[in-house]
């Protein structure tokens, strides 16, 4: 791949926990540091966010919120990162016993996707972590 195409890809996770609960903490568009790790702080004005994280600065913006859908869209519009295009969509829909968690991105350039699929599977992890035991 490369040039101006957009390298798209997925990760999940499943949660047992009711898919509600679930999507009461991951679709909070200004409430990503109760569930993400490493956020030190995240600001909400309107449908734009500035994510404070491991030292880096990242501006975002809502592109869509569905509670009934369980599904919250949104891309980077600003970062340290040398992207030309970022979308990502989280969604929650019901799994057996639990829900499944969803986190679909496109990303250009290409080189940054495999990054992005490690990190988002990173986050999931980290939020699964919350509902063992």
């Amino acid at each position: 791949m490369g040039g101006d195409e957009v390298t798209k890809g997925e990760v999940s996770k499943f949660i047992p926990a009711e898919p509600d609960v679930i999507w009461s903490l991951v679709g909070q568009f200004g409430g990503i540091e109760d569930w993400l790790p490493d956020i030190d702080s995240c600001d909400v004005d309107g449908d734009q966010r500035v994510v404070h994280t491991v030292g880096m600065t990242i501006h975002e913006r809502l592109l869509h919120r569905d509670d009934a859908l369980r599904t919250i869209s949104y891309q980077i519009v600003e970062s340290p990162i040398p992207l030309d295009h970022h979308r990502a969509t989280i969604s929650v829909t019901p799994d057996s016993g639990g829900a499944r968690i969803g986190w679909s991105f496109e990303v250009r350039p290409d080189h940054f996707a495999p990054a992005f699929a490690q990190n988002y599977e990173g986050c999931l992890a980290f939020l699964a972590a919350r509902f063992d035991g």
